[in-house]
């Protein structure tokens, strides 16, 4: 109203506070809009932390268990090695019977048949396949 009593001079005033009021909506609204796009980075980051998180305490697991399983190997082979140094050799032949070796005291009938001794008859077991 002061601006229609002023004149040329208010007019141009109320133009420029039209343009003014103009502005700050619309920089009312790019930050809400910048607000929203940083609560979204934020909400993302969040979940790439717990992502990452989650892999590294994966890795961490996996590792060890590689390190216990190095464990293992390492004592196992320790302990081979100690029994072969302690353990008495044998003799040859040591641990076959007069006829031969357990393996061929027993022989397949046929492919796929059962088990049979040379001495008895058909058993119902049959054994491991090699290989």
């Amino acid at each position: 109203m002061e601006a229609a009593r002023a004149g040329k001079t208010g007019k141009g005033f109320a133009v420029v506070a039209g343009e003014v009021k103009e502005l700050a909506q619309e920089t009312a609204r790019a930050t809400e809009d910048v607000t929203a796009r940083v609560a979204a980075i934020e909400t993302d980051t969040a979940r790439a932390v717990s992502s990452i998180d989650a892999i590294a305490a994966r890795i961490a697991q996996v590792n060890d268990y590689q390190t216990a399983t190095a464990a293992a190997v390492e004592e196992q082979a320790a302990t081979t090695a100690e029994m072969a140094a302690t353990s008495p050799r044998r003799p040859a032949g040591a641990g076959r019977s007069r006829t031969g070796s357990a393996r061929s005291a027993a022989r397949w009938t046929a492919p796929g048949s059962r088990w049979r001794s040379r001495t008895g008859p058909r058993t119902s077991c049959t054994p491991p396949r090699s290989g």
